[in-house]
């Protein structure tokens, strides 16, 4: 796969609100990280094929705890995205992609 820059990105299926939604509606806080307090990021790599397909799936940054497997696990729910394009022509890329994990707080009146 060639390294050099695409002119068109790689688009998620409605855009970058459409990605945070099902990030939202997928990602499922691990007990374990739960009950040892642990928030933070996991990034995640993956290849944007041609067609759009996600494939290649790791995490790059770890948090531990379950994390990265659910972060993984959501990865590989994703529908198939329009594909990068250099010269007009569909290009595979590898795409990065920071995943929060982050507990709700005690006193944010949306969580009572």
């Amino acid at each position: 796969m060639d390294k050099t820059c695409v002119r068109e990105k790689p688009k998620f299926p409605g855009g970058e609100e459409e990605l945070k939604k099902f990030l939202a509606l997928n990602l499922r806080y691990p007990t374990d990280a739960i009950s040892n307090n642990i928030e933070g990021e996991v990034v995640v790599s993956f290849k944007i094929d041609a067609n759009g397909n996600v494939t290649d799936i790791v995490p790059l940054k770890s948090l531990g705890h379950g994390c990265d497997e659910e972060a993984v696990k959501v990865v590989k729910k994703m529908p198939q995205w329009t594909p990068a394009k250099r010269d007009g022509r569909k290009v595979a890329v590898i795409y990065n992609l920071p995943i929060v994990f982050e507990l709700p707080k005690q006193n944010d009146p949306e969580n009572k």
